[in-house]
């Protein structure tokens, strides 16, 4: 925006919690200086921040440097987490990353095929695969890989199926751990899909290489020199998580003190070992009228969408499970370092969101405690989750490290509008036909508008419960907005279930540990 001053707020302005991230970086490549979240939260006016930033001593970060051609190469603690899951799991494609589009238009499929090389040779991660060296995974990366887009003619009801077949586990030692396949449904329209081992790239890597492919095709060379390699990144963060663990390491203690897992959400089945893994998508776009009151309550109280949005999920997931002390995860990008924008890997990590919605707390209250709470773990975000997982199993936790959390929320901002080619449109096809977490709640965030997604495994919950989640959902959004000094016991909601939770609230001893 050009419609501000030094005495705007960041956030009143626009500055969303993936903007805040993003200024962190620039302003340490700018100025050599650590600007700490708390400092945006707490006063994000562009004046203070500017003060802030001459009135500190600048700090050096030891810079991402290219490691050389080495035979195999080390592999960072998200990667191995998939690798062990993929190992000691029974569940097939259990780590895939899968993405679907319509294509409206033809593609011709020796330019797709051409642009795809193209791809190739620009990312690495494309061409590696791992290996066991000293009983420990490593990777390695390949000088070129035999690669084509499989072209299948097939019916729309059948498209499904032909995906299914086409999706198959992959051989870990082989390179590429990706695919594509171009499904031509009818007369210009197409379904393609992209599809990824987790070791090798996460959400935002999907973007990267569309973007990227699409460039290539159209012939252009317009796409950012890549400075450093993914591997690059891993030697470097691997040395600096050895000097931070400890401190890191401390901070998780502090907050999982005391932490018990409890039974999580009502399931509408008991499936054990017979899980399938189908997935579900429900959607709801936020009205405009509840979209900009949102924001107005979340910059009178110097936060953002998300972590206002997300305080309102803990609500319905408190009174959902009758528990007043939650944990829920929230995926984070992991790409601090301006240099790793435009890479493809696996960088997400998960973070432990755990807040105490207590009945007779005011919602307002409660959120500036989820701000707190949110700024605290994104200011310690660089502890891989394996760390803690382990470290909550070694303190005699109840806490099952493979399936550490009942339920997620992440926000995604989406700048973008649908991907235009030259003779071809891409429109992400937001389909779940498979789904590994109990649930995930994704807010797809554009310019003035949230859709909210409760994507839900299907052999847990019908779909007449989701549907009821994302009612009472909305009504707890209704409800702030009309009264955020309201208490949380007071916010009443339309299903049954919540009259059972208050019961069970009657019902409980609960004895809270802070």
């Amino acid at each position: 925006t050009d419609q501000f001053d030094r005495e705007d707020n960041f956030l009143a302005v626009g500055g969303h919690s993936l903007k805040v991230m993003s200024l962190v970086s620039k302003i340490y490549e700018c100025f050599d200086v650590e600007l700490p979240l708390e400092v945006i939260f707490n006063n994000a006016v562009i004046g203070k921040i500017a003060e802030f930033i001459r009135n500190n001593q600048r700090v050096h970060i030891e810079d991402i440097e290219n490691i050389g051609e080495r035979e195999w190469y080390e592999i960072a603690e998200t990667q191995k987490r998939m690798l062990f899951i993929e190992k000691f799991s029974s569940v097939q494609n259990l780590c895939h990353i899968t993405n679907q589009f319509v294509v409206k238009g033809e593609l011709n499929e020796d330019r797709l095929n051409i642009a795809f090389n193209k791809l190739i040779e620009r990312h690495e991660m494309l061409r590696t695969c791992f290996g066991i060296k000293d009983i420990d995974f490593v990777q390695f990366i390949k000088d070129e890989i035999d690669f084509h887009v499989s072209v299948f003619t097939c019916k729309e009801e059948e498209k499904d199926s032909v995906i299914k077949k086409f999706i198959q586990p992959y051989e870990l030692s082989k390179a590429p751990l990706f695919r594509a396949a171009l499904l031509k449904v009818s007369e210009g329209r197409s379904i393609f899909v992209l599809d990824f081992h987790h070791t090798i790239a996460d959400g935002k890597s999907v973007r990267l290489v569309l973007r990227d492919l699409l460039t290539f095709y159209r012939g252009e060379d317009t796409l950012p020199k890549l400075d450093i390699r993914y591997v690059d990144y891993v030697n470097w963060f691997n040395r600096r998580i050895e000097k931070k663990k400890d401190v890191l390491e401390e901070y998780w203690k502090k907050v999982m003190k005391g932490y018990r897992k409890n039974n999580g959400l009502h399931k509408d089945f008991e499936v054990g070992d017979k899980r399938e893994y189908r997935g579900g998508n429900l959607q709801k776009e936020i009205s405009r009228e509840l979209f900009d009151r949102l924001n107005e309550l979340a910059v009178e109280n110097r936060t953002t969408m998300f972590i206002l949005l997300f305080a309102g999920f803990n609500i319905l997931y408190s009174k959902y499970s009758a528990e007043e002390d939650i944990l829920i995860g929230t995926p984070i990008q992991g790409r601090k370092n301006a240099k790793l924008e435009n890479l493809v890997g696996m960088f997400i990590n998960m973070l432990a969101i755990r807040s105490y919605p207590m009945m007779d707390k005011k919602f307002d209250t409660y959120l500036k405690e989820m701000k707190d709470v949110i700024v605290g773990a994104f200011s310690n975000d660089e502890y891989p989750i394996n760390y803690l997982t382990s470290l909550l199993d070694y303190a005699d936790s109840n806490v099952d490290s493979t399936n550490f959390f009942d339920a997620s929320f992440s926000m995604q901002y989406i700048d973008t509008l649908p991907e235009e080619n030259v003779d071809a449109t891409f429109d992400y096809l937001d389909e779940t036909n498979v789904e590994y977490e109990n649930l995930r709640v994704v807010c797809n965030h554009y310019e003035n508008k949230i859709y909210i997604s409760f994507i839900y495994s299907k052999d847990l919950f019908k779909e007449d419960t989701i549907r009821q989640m994302i009612s009472d959902y909305f009504r707890i959004l209704e409800v702030i907005v009309e009264n955020p000094g309201i208490k949380i016991k007071d916010i009443s909601l339309d299903s049954r279930m919540s009259m059972d939770t208050l019961e069970n609230f009657e019902e409980k001893d609960i004895d809270f540990q802070f």
